[in-house]
């Protein structure tokens, strides 16, 4: 059956943001500016299930079923996180999101003296730990594909505001698709951390000396590496 400009057409419009991935597993993913979804072929055939085309002007076909076997449909070998897209293969379609201030529009004469304030407060109101503090905010937003290899560790007695700035910067400069924040830190450490993938901040409201001893080497690889294993 040959297929009619109704189905190049209905290809052309869910091509704009939907595409097949081979590996590690084939699915089928939404990618819109902000966010991406997986599908199981099972419910991506269920997502379309009324996408249908007509053919020689009375026969219905549906959509999906031709498309998924449609050799030259939008297809990607895998997904990957390049926040220097230059870095990123052809075939590899990047899941970098830039962060969410970005998405905002340009705001003037904003007066930032309450966060330099607590910033200020955050390092003992020394002007070269402030300093260091916001130079490693800017590293992320500037530079999201190089790793610092530093993470800072803010002490103070219980109700000083450290987390403050943290959820601020995390929350609505980075935005939740770059921020995570953990209750405790041994969360780190244990399985079932897909939350932690792409996330260019990890923020962990409880550190013990205890959870720090037993996983020392643990944290240093992931604060150097920049690389951790998901599960």
């Amino acid at each position: 059956v040959s297929q009619s400009r109704y189905w190049h057409a209905l290809k052309n419009l869910l091509e704009v943001d939907h595409f097949f991935v081979e590996e590690p597993k084939p699915m089928y993913i939404r990618a819109t500016q902000r966010e991406i979804l997986e599908y199981s072929p099972k419910d991506f055939k269920e997502l379309l299930k009324n996408w249908n085309y007509i053919v020689d002007d009375e026969k219905e076909i549906s959509f999906y079923e031709s498309w998924s076997k449609d050799k030259n449909k939008r297809t990607y070998k895998k997904l990957g996180f390049f926040p220097d897209v230059k870095e990123c293969p052809a075939n590899v379609y990047n899941c970098y999101v830039m962060p969410e201030a970005s998405f905002l529009p340009p705001v003037e004469n904003v007066d930032l003296t309450p966060i330099l304030h607590h910033i200020d407060a955050m390092s003992g109101n020394e002007k070269d730990g402030a300093a260091f503090i916001l130079d490693y905010m800017a590293h992320i937003v500037q530079y999201p594909a190089i790793l610092s290899g530093i993470a800072i560790l803010l002490y103070s007695e219980q109700g000083a505001g450290k987390d403050i700035i943290t959820q601020w910067f995390g929350s609505k400069v980075l935005g939740e698709h770059q921020y995570h924040m953990i209750g405790k830190a041994s969360k780190l450490f244990g399985t079932f951390n897909a939350d932690l993938q792409g996330k260019l901040l990890v923020h962990c409201d409880e550190v013990n000396k205890e959870t720090m001893i037993t996983h020392n080497d643990d944290l240093k690889r992931i604060i150097t590496n920049g690389y951790i294993r998901l599960s």
